[in-house]
């Protein structure tokens, strides 16, 4: 499991564009990646969000103007690196929660008690 080439190949995100360009493919798809689409939509809310100013002290993360010629107007760039670490990390965590043989699965999705879990 982990993020698909097709999806790498949106990153970095620089741009609301790019945020978008991403969400439509992923939402094209018979069965999007919701905990990709949920990671890049948490990680720029938090920085446009809780960040009066531009942080220049956090590791691995960039910040660029939507405009070239407005300084002012920044946006964080997310890099697949910092995205397929949460991405990952996330995963062990609900599959180290979940005991999946207590669940059967029907066909075409998970069910109810295990969505609930």
């Amino acid at each position: 499991m982990g993020i698909r080439s097709a999806q790498k190949k949106h990153f970095p995100l620089r741009g609301i564009d790019g945020v978008v360009q991403l969400f439509e493919a992923e939402l094209n798809n018979p069965e999007p990646d919701l905990a990709l689409l949920s990671l890049v939509l948490g990680f720029v809310e938090h920085f446009l969000a809780v960040n009066r100013v531009v942080p220049i002290n956090v590791p691995g993360v960039r910040f660029e103007p939507l405009k070239p010629d407005c300084l002012d107007s920044c946006f964080p760039t997310v890099e697949l690196n910092l995205i397929s670490a949460l991405y990952e990390r996330f995963t062990a965590q609900i599959l180290g929660a979940v005991d999946l043989s207590q669940y059967r699965k029907p066909a075409g999705g998970s069910s109810r008690e295990l969505v609930k879990k």
